[in-house]
């Protein structure tokens, strides 16, 4: 913040020469300068945000019109619910139709347990 700290020297230094025209004009820049910060830390935000979101996006892959998560030791995550993903970003985890004891296997049907009420199950295939 070194901008707002050399006007803030300026402004003592016009009051000294008692000059008011000159102080509300730095003080106009002032606003103008902490407004441009305020600005700069959102836009670093948002392309922090954007960076997370490229990343997150290069993990996941289409096979077979199912998405899945590369994991980094090489094998992957998933299915992954394509509603959930395409449309909010979110990773959710399809989940088998039968009890929990069944893991999703290649011709089964599936459910999102997010988007089940929106969405027909899927059925994977290997």
């Amino acid at each position: 913040m070194a901008v707002v700290d050399t006007i803030k020297e300026l402004v003592s230094l016009i009051q000294k020469l008692d000059n008011i025209d000159l102080q509300r004009r730095i003080l106009a820049v002032q606003a103008e300068a902490l407004d441009l910060i305020e600005q700069n830390g959102k836009l670093r935000q948002r392309v922090s945000e954007l960076e997370e979101l490229i990343a997150k996006r290069a993990e996941v892959r289409s096979e077979n019109g199912v998405y899945y998560r590369n994991l980094e030791d090489g094998s992957r995550e998933g299915p992954i619910c394509s509603r959930c993903w395409n449309v909010t970003d979110k990773q959710v985890m399809l989940q088998s139709r039968f009890p929990i004891t069944r893991p999703l296997t290649p011709g089964m049907r599936s459910r999102c347990p997010r988007a089940s009420k929106r969405t027909p199950g899927l059925s994977i295939t290997p």
